[in-house]
């Protein structure tokens, strides 16, 4: 009993932080940038992990599955308590399963968060931490049990020597398992298009300007300069973020402010890249773009003209379900 109860308080305070992640990704897709509790530092970024095209499976967020994952597992863990005999074999089958799978699906995030997106998120590792505990607290329920009869109990659901009352009991747990994941999906849904429908969409129909620098809308970026051929879109962010996700078609030339040795954007790569086209600058709508924009005017002298600043950048275009990659 003692054990289940530290099972549950594990599973859910993995709910809590995969229901914290589920609404950040919906801010972070609908217009709230930077609002992380764990945007710490450039490797430290949630916002680079919610945002890349790995958080996300068919344009269901991860941690939507994730909650219903933990609701599941305490559904399960209640009733495990509850019963006993061949229901309660039943349950701890489906358990250990349901576990093993989480954690070999943490560690296979945890890599492409590390090896592929090169940040990471805090809450994510927080719940492949809980997922590892609850896999190692379900053992406990196995001990002196054989493979063979671990996997028998897993069939139990369909063993005619089972009372019909325990299997229709096993087969309605099940479905109630995969009820309990839709709703949840279809909930994070309804979630998104509710604060969707609050997100403004208004843009101003004339180019403001900043600084002497022709400042454009995602709107404007999109409908007047994306996928024209006499523009080019340069991702002024470092390459992780871009890795993690930018405008399609975008190239990027890494541009910090000026003087700063991490500045990746040169004159000449611009001259190449460029050539007589347009150029879109964008970042994440802070201030590399602008002085990308800036010292492109005032120091290497290009045409004022054909030099633009998207303002808001990739939040911003993301937030508009306008193309990535």
């Amino acid at each position: 009993m003692k054990k289940d109860i530290i099972f549950i308080m594990i599973a859910i305070f993995g709910l809590l932080a995969s229901y914290y992640l589920l609404f950040h990704d919906i801010r972070i897709e609908y217009g709230t940038r930077g609002g992380s509790l764990c945007n710490i530092s450039e490797t430290v970024d949630c916002d680079a992990v919610s945002l890349s095209k790995y958080s996300k499976i068919y344009n269901i967020p991860i941690a939507a599955l994730g909650a219903g994952f933990y609701i599941v597992l305490l559904l399960i863990t209640i009733v495990k308590i509850v019963t006993s005999g061949s229901i309660f074999s039943f349950i701890i089958s489906i358990r250990l399963f349901l576990t093993l799978f989480s954690v070999l699906t943490s560690i296979l995030l945890g890599y492409i968060s590390i090896f592929h997106v090169s940040a990471i998120c805090i809450f994510c590792f927080f719940t492949y931490i809980c997922n590892i505990f609850l896999f190692i607290m379900t053992l406990f329920d196995f001990k002196g049990l054989s493979m063979k009869e671990l996997f028998s109990n897993i069939f139990l659901i369909i063993n005619r020597k089972v009372e019909f009352g325990k299997r229709l009991f096993m087969f309605l747990l099940l479905f109630n398992m995969l009820l309990i994941m839709l709703v949840n999906i279809f909930a994070s849904d309804f979630i998104r298009r509710v604060y969707a429908s609050g997100v403004s969409s208004e843009t101003p129909l004339s180019y403001e300007q900043i600084d002497n620098i022709l400042v454009i809308t995602a709107a404007e970026a999109h409908n007047n300069f994306f996928e024209q051929k006499d523009v080019v879109f340069i991702d002024n962010r470092p390459s992780y973020k871009f890795k993690a996700g930018h405008i399609k078609n975008a190239i990027n030339l890494s541009y910090e402010a000026p003087e700063s040795d991490n500045n990746v954007m040169t004159k000449d790569q611009l001259a190449e890249i460029a050539k007589d086209k347009k150029i879109v600058f964008y970042c994440t709508g802070f201030n590399r773009a602008y002085y990308a924009a800036k010292i492109a005017i005032e120091k290497w002298g290009f045409d004022k003209n054909k030099i633009f600043w998207f303002k808001d950048g990739f939040y911003e275009w993301n937030k508009n379900g306008y193309p990535i990659e």
